[in-house]
């Protein structure tokens, strides 16, 4: 029987599993069920949870240390990348900003900031960067990214001239926005911003409607936190001359997205792409006989420039076939029906609460993988 060349690349499992422990575990589940087989690992993030790790595996990349303050207003270190030719540091937001720093029943997004964000673009300046990719994704904060713009030395007034607070709340007060000194210092970074969230900076469809519930946001606050980000978008307009809401993806990450557009300069570009690139995963998977990937949960985001989606439309590029294991089916799910060589595997075992179904991530994950393994291995082995 030829070996098989199996390419794992998978997203993470939301508030369970990072990227890197979903492929190992995939792999485990694997070997157990169809042991000769050659196994590929290319761990994959479009810019939430585990886009750090996700890239160390492709590049070589060292770290970074630095003391910032995390999306409760506590102090606390983290690491981030560096590339030390090209003089580009790598930031992975999550582990400032991320919905899993904060327990479900302690989220209040109302208050939290993104001031940390803004202390590791400066920290990184200051190391000499001259390039910044900041992947965004797994927020639990919804302000606007206004913390980013007081980290970076712009002054955030109030009709009295004073310094207002932190937190989306706060922007129902702001009526200016004053430079920074560390302009010229920005301006010669060029800051990337790796997202795949489309979505406007307000409205219906932006990021307090769309995401502000997920992150803990209470349903009769999503208005007001709204129309406090629809503020801070008009004093932008007017002081910076800049309209961040006609600017695709400015509500990604609560805002941050739209903040780092203005403030910083950023250019978008799909986090998806940026690490596919990174890792020449295209080449894997046209040198694969089976793809086999997945994430938390499978809804209609999921094809919408997110990880499974695009692996998807890559591996129907070079007619591979692909495994996608999924901790749960969402709304839109079913797109994946009309996809060709796709198949589903959902790997709860019965689990009712989310609490569960995180719990008993690993255990469900490996042991569907096992025998998916051996249905292959059957199967083959037969021919």
């Amino acid at each position: 029987m030829e070996k098989w060349k199996i390419l794992i690349a998978s997203d993470s499992f939301k508030e369970s599993l990072d990227t890197i422990k979903v492929a190992e575990t995939i792999a485990q589940g694997w070997k157990k069920g169809f042991p000769n087989t050659q196994i590929l690992t290319c761990p994959i993030s479009d810019g939430g949870e585990g886009f750090l790790n996700a890239i160390s595996i492709n590049l070589n990349i060292k770290y970074t240390i630095a003391t910032i303050t995390d999306l409760t207003g506590k102090k606390r270190k983290i690491k981030y990348g560096w590339l030390v030719s090209q003089k580009t540091a790598i930031i992975e937001t999550a582990e400032i900003t991320g919905l899993h720093l904060v327990p479900p029943q302690k989220r209040h997004p109302e208050y939290f900031t993104s001031y940390g964000v803004g202390e590791i673009i400066l920290h990184a300046i200051q190391k000499g960067a001259k390039q910044i990719v900041l992947g965004l994704g797994g927020s639990g904060v919804n302000d606007g990214g206004a913390g980013i713009a007081q980290a970076l030395g712009y002054q955030l007034l109030d009709s009295q001239g004073k310094t207002i607070g932190k937190g989306p709340l706060e922007l129902q007060n702001l009526i200016c926005i004053k430079n920074t000194p560390y302009y010229e210092q920005i301006k010669n970074v060029s800051i990337i911003i790796a997202s795949d969230v489309k979505n406007p900076y307000s409205g219906p469809r932006g990021a307090t409607f769309v995401y502000g519930p997920q992150k803990g946001l209470k349903k009769e606050l999503c208005p007001i936190v709204d129309k406090a980000l629809k503020n801070f978008a008009r004093v932008i307009k007017r002081d910076l001359k800049i309209d961040i809401q006609k600017q695709p993806g400015s509500g990604s990450a609560g805002g941050m997205g739209g903040a780092l557009f203005a403030f910083a300069n950023g250019k978008f570009i799909p986090g998806f792409l940026w690490i596919a690139q990174a890792s020449k995963l295209e080449e894997k998977i046209a040198s694969a006989d089976l793809v086999i990937t997945g994430e938390g949960q499978l809804d209609q985001q999921s094809f919408s420039g997110k990880v499974v989606g695009e692996i998807i439309n890559l591996a129907s590029k070079y007619n591979k076939p692909v495994i996608v294991l999924v901790g749960k089916l969402g709304k839109g799910w079913d797109i994946c029906l009309s996809k060709k060589n796709v198949v589903i595997f959902p790997i709860s075992a019965g689990e009712f609460t989310k609490e569960e179904l995180l719990k008993n991530t690993s255990i469900n994950l490996l042991r569907t993988v096992e025998q998916i393994a051996k249905l292959v291995y059957y199967n083959i082995k037969q021919k």
